[in-house]
C-alpha cells in the first residue's frame, strides 16, 4: 500500500500532516513515536476482534470519522481519528499484546512477534 493522509492534497502534504500528528501525540502521550508508518492493525478488545485501518472508520469508535494515522511506539499503538489522539484528547492506546497483526505502508507485512522497524 502507498502511503496517504485521509484528506491531503498531495503527497508532500500527507507525509508533513502525519509528521504533525506524530509530534502532537508524542507529546500528548510522552511516548516517542517511531518513523515507522502503519496501515493497519487488527488486534482484539474487550473479547472482540478489531481491524483499524487508514482511510476507515474504526467501528469501535463513536465519532464516525475515518482513522487518520496509527502510531507505533515500544509500548503500545496510538490509533488517531479527528476525535482521538488531535487537539487535546488522547489517541486510542491498543497494548501491543493486544495486538495479532500489522500492516505497514512499504506493503511489507509482520505479525507481530517479528521485530518491528
Amino acid at each position: 500500500m502507498e502511503f496517504f493522509f485521509p484528506g491531503a492534497a498531495s503527497i508532500s502534504a500527507a507525509h508533513r500532516l502525519h509528521g504533525e500528528l506524530a509530534e502532537a501525540v508524542s507529546q500528548a502521550t510522552g511516548w516517542a513515536v517511531t518513523p515507522t508508518k502503519v496501515f493497519a492493525l487488527r488486534y482484539r478488545a474487550n473479547e472482540r476482534e478489531f481491524l483499524a485501518e487508514v482511510g476507515v472508520i474504526h467501528p469501535p469508535l463513536p465519532d464516525e470519522a475515518p482513522v487518520l494515522a496509527i502510531f507505533h511506539t515500544p509500548a503500545a499503538f496510538l490509533v488517531c481519528t479527528a476525535l482521538h489522539g488531535i487537539g487535546e484528547t488522547l489517541p486510542v492506546i491498543v497494548g501491543r499484546e493486544a495486538v495479532s497483526d500489522v500492516e505497514y505502508f512499504n506493503g511489507v507485512h509482520d505479525p507481530v512477534g517479528v521485530k518491528v522497524r
